[in-house]
């Protein structure tokens, strides 16, 4: 966050679209570093701020129409409208074009427990009447009121794909709205969690609120000493994880995360062994994805695992193929969280094949 905005200071003189050039860049190219100032807007009102500011000098210059987000009829019964704005809208649409955010109430509702209470919402974004599909380029942050009916202590909110969640990070503001961050759009559930309930696990009430399950696990692996297996039961009933949940692992290297969990009937136990964790920038890692790259039993994980390699300062790829009998190629491939091949740090964990 505080190198977001130092980038926006050190380019505060050159055009919008070269700031937001240099935003990208100090992040990374793809859905990783969308996500990552998606995660930095959430956090900080400061950043978000200016963010929002850029972006109207942005909308001018594209000569972009952002019109205020709209709410529908079925929806203004959890949510009023007058109380929604959005920032980045304008960032993700062509020249010339009108944007504008829209909320209703779904219309194919997600399957919850049964005692769940939830606000099910799907909301889009449109340039000129389109629905703007896939990844955004520039994320948006949306603040809105808590849904009525919802205890905002209790609550987590989940972005679906299909079937598949993730619970996504937000902000309690001082007065009493909440801000999140978006990549992509589609159907948001404003549930409520129970320490003992359905929706199991540590739940966002007992953790202040915006502290969701994804949350409580990176926490948790951060946390942990080295050699540790952190262990998730399936009455936690967490069967996603999260891209800072891959990236906490793959930074770790020396921490194993065991799961049980079940989907769509079966029941699946995977483990992802201590180095073996890979950061492929996506948003998301289903449970299908979870069962087809890491089921199987802990002992043969270990076992099978490919040998992985620390980093020393010093340290080249070309080096280390060298020493173990293999090729920068390979490694790469093996390898993806290795965004270039001439820069890599200290510590940083590296699969030999």
């Amino acid at each position: 966050m505080n190198d977001l905005l130092a980038v926006l200071e050190e380019n505060e003189n050159k055009s919008a679209a070269e700031v937001v050039k240099a935003i990208k860049a100090a992040v990374g190219e793809g859905v990783g570093g969308v996500y990552d100032i998606r995660d930095a807007m959430t956090e900080s009102k400061e950043l978000c701020d200016k963010i929002e500011e850029l972006e109207k000098s942005y909308a001018q210059w594209n000569l972009i129409t952002v019109r205020r987000p709209e709410v529908s009829n079925t929806a203004k019964q959890y949510v009023d409208a007058g109380k929604v704005s959005v920032v980045g809208a304008a960032f993700s649409v062509n020249a010339g074009a009108t944007v504008n955010l829209h909320m209703s109430e779904t219309e194919n509702p997600k399957e919850l427990p049964d005692n769940a209470r939830a606000v099910q919402l799907d909301i889009k974004l449109y340039s000129n009447g389109n629905v703007v599909e896939g990844n955004l380029d520039m994320p948006v942050t949306i603040t809105m009121p808590v849904p009525k009916g919802i205890d905002v202590s209790l609550m987590v909110i989940r972005h679906y794909k299909g079937e598949i969640f993730n619970q996504e990070p937000y902000k309690v503001n001082e007065d009493g709205t909440i801000t999140f961050g978006v990549a992509d759009f589609s159907t948001f559930v404003f549930v409520e969690t129970f320490a003992d309930g359905p929706c199991g696990g540590e739940s966002a009430g007992n953790k202040g609120g915006n502290m969701d399950q994804q949350t409580v696990l990176a926490d948790r692996i951060a946390a942990a000493a080295p050699g540790t297996v952190v262990k998730i039961t399936k009455d936690q009933y967490i069967n996603t994880l999260s891209n800072s949940i891959m990236k906490q692992l793959v930074k770790r290297g020396d921490v194993a995360l065991e799961m049980e969990y079940s989907y769509n009937g079966a029941d699946y136990h995977i483990v992802i062994p201590a180095g073996m964790a890979v950061d492929n920038d996506i948003p998301w890692y289903g449970p299908l994805y979870l069962s087809e790259h890491y089921n199987i039993n802990a002992a043969d994980a270990v076992s099978a695992a490919p040998s992985v390699y620390v980093v020393q300062r010093g340290d080249t790829l070309t080096g280390i193929a060298r020493k173990n009998n293999t090729t920068v190629a390979k490694l790469a491939a093996v390898n993806p969280q290795i965004r270039n091949i001439n820069r890599i740090v200290p510590r940083q964990i590296i699969t030999i094949q």
